[in-house]
């Protein structure tokens, strides 16, 4: 049996696993577009998954240590590449609208709501803004909120876009 680890094959010898896989899927959201997901899966049956959502200047490789750590404890992780990023095939920085980048996290969601019985959400940087504004859209089925180095309030040459909030 073959593994792959970092694009490279390695070898498995006798009953020995890597405790967990990263897998590539897509998902697509409410206007078609294809949302490229990296999944980190451990190798044993997980009650818990996570969705993160990557920074402003990054993409979901930025996240594959966190997911494999994760992975390896028994939990799930997605990593979704938002639009104009990392394996998106958006222009970069491509994004129509602030609700429609709130489509895709709900795309995703849906996608995998049957995946784990219990499910969190959070964002590394500039990700834990989007995935805050998310969440403050639709908190059913999310059972905790991770910020991990969040950028809620950004540099003054980030520019005048407004922070989404909720109603």
């Amino acid at each position: 049996e073959e593994w792959m680890h970092r694009g490279r094959k390695i070898a498995v010898l006798g009953n020995i696993r890597p405790m967990s896989q990263q897998l590539i899927d897509s998902v697509v959201s409410s206007d078609g577009e294809s949302l490229p997901v990296r999944r980190y899966v451990p190798n044993r049956p997980y009650a818990h998954l996570v969705i993160l959502l990557h920074g402003e200047d990054s993409q979901s490789g930025w996240l594959e240590t966190l997911g494999q750590g994760l992975a390896e404890q028994g939990v799930a992780v997605l990593a979704v590449d938002r639009r104009g990023a990392g394996r998106s095939t958006s222009a970069s920085g491509d994004a129509p609208s602030t609700e429609q980048l709130l489509d895709d996290v709900d795309a995703v969601r849906r996608h995998y709501a049957s995946d784990a019985r219990i499910t969190h959400l959070g964002g590394y940087c500039w990700g834990a803004t989007y995935a805050l504004n998310a969440l403050s859209r639709d908190a059913a089925g999310i059972a905790a909120f991770l910020m991990i180095a969040a950028s809620i309030f950004p540099s003054d040459d980030f520019g005048d876009a407004e922070l989404v909030v909720g109603d």
